[in-house]
């Protein structure tokens, strides 16, 4: 963006406004009612910081035990996001384990079929076993990933439902000590 002379000469102080454009003296009021947007704003925020840091040094809340019982919940969800990883990391391993299964014998079928004699019939009892066979993979493959993911998932919900219950006792425990206090 290429400046006028007097727009570098405002920049550094050496113009008046009243030497200035119109577009500029515009320029100059949108940016001062800008600052003074951003001043009152962060006149807003430094008061209600003020007030809430107020509160927290007056109030009752143990804020060790509030930490403790947060650190306590990420450690739940960072265990969690663990398992995870480690059921996507063995389901990917199965998939490898299976399509290179499936592909050998995809090879073996097609061996078998490349060294039949020309002119004469085709004999499909082999392919049939390992059609067969096949078709039983994939069907406990898909048994046994089903089974990995229900299985994960059931313990990733019972280790965060068991935190829940755990926060909700820590909860009331902490109610019920401020009822006291008061």
């Amino acid at each position: 963006m290429v400046k006028s002379s007097k727009t570098k000469e405002k920049i550094n102080g050496n113009l008046s406004d009243a030497s200035m454009g119109p577009e500029v003296k515009s320029n100059n009021a949108t940016t001062d009612k800008l600052k003074e947007h951003q001043q009152n704003f962060t006149k807003t925020a430094k008061e209600t910081f003020e007030k809430i840091s107020k509160h927290a040094k007056n109030s009752k809340v143990d804020h060790k035990a509030l930490i403790e019982s947060h650190k306590k919940n990420l450690k739940v969800l960072s265990n969690a996001h663990k398992k995870t990883a480690e059921v996507m990391k063995s389901i990917a391993t199965l998939q490898s384990q299976f399509v290179k299964q499936t592909f050998e014998d995809l090879n073996t079928v097609m061996r078998s079929a490349m060294t039949q004699k020309a002119g004469k019939p085709i004999d499909l009892s082999g392919h049939t076993d390992t059609m067969k066979n096949s078709l039983h993979r994939a069907v406990d493959h898909a048994q046994n990933i089903s089974s990995m993911l229900s299985s994960s998932g059931k313990e990733i919900h019972a280790s965060v439902h068991e935190r829940m219950e755990e926060s909700k006792e820590e909860i009331k425990a902490h109610m019920a000590k401020q009822r006291t206090q008061h």
